[in-house]
């Protein structure tokens, strides 16, 4: 389940075009960013730590679920040209 979470992050990232040098990747790939660091640091603290958290799982899967399905619906962004330098 991890795994497929992972790549459906990972996915999420790579649609529509690169940022260019200095600018913000789109809202989406900023919050398959945060769930993926956010995955990350539960299983690290999962490590660690007791059972009482073990609900919290599920949640992050469903959030990274549902930003998956969520970004196949919408449209691609068109890629902008490179200006030019003179």
């Amino acid at each position: 389940m991890l795994a497929s979470a992972f790549r459906t992050l990972r996915a999420v990232q790579r649609v529509g075009p690169p940022p260019h040098p200095g600018e913000r990747s789109s809202p989406p790939a900023q919050l398959a960013q945060a769930l993926a660091a956010t995955l990350i640091a539960f299983m690290v603290g999962g490590f660690f730590l007791s059972l009482a958290y073990r609900d919290l799982l599920y949640v992050l899967l469903a959030l990274a679920v549902g930003l998956g399905k969520g970004v196949r619906g919408l449209p691609h962004p068109v890629a902008r040209p490179v200006p030019r330098r003179a």
